[in-house]
């Protein structure tokens, strides 16, 4: 069964630009639909490399995300896309 993971960034992407994703920012997350953390690591870094600061399963990063991170969802990436190499 698919979960979802939330990625967030360091305060470096409120002023720069980040190398891979250029949507980046500290007030925002990424959503990662993957069967396991493993899984939602291996896609984030394949998609924007190492890059960013935490990952969060959820229920618990939804039920403070909005209080911490104003602009919400950047993006989603999932284990159903096809990743380039």
């Amino acid at each position: 069964m698919k979960q979802n993971f939330y990625v967030t960034f360091g305060v470096l992407y409120a002023h720069e630009v980040h190398p891979k994703f250029a949507q980046a920012h500290p007030d925002g997350w990424l959503r990662v639909v993957a069967e396991n953390e493993m899984e939602a690591r291996l896609l984030v870094v394949d998609r924007i490399g190492h890059q960013w600061s935490f990952m969060y399963v959820a229920p618990d990063f939804m039920t403070t995300a909005a209080k911490y991170f104003p602009r919400g969802e950047l993006d989603v990436i999932s284990s159903d896309e096809v990743i380039d190499g």
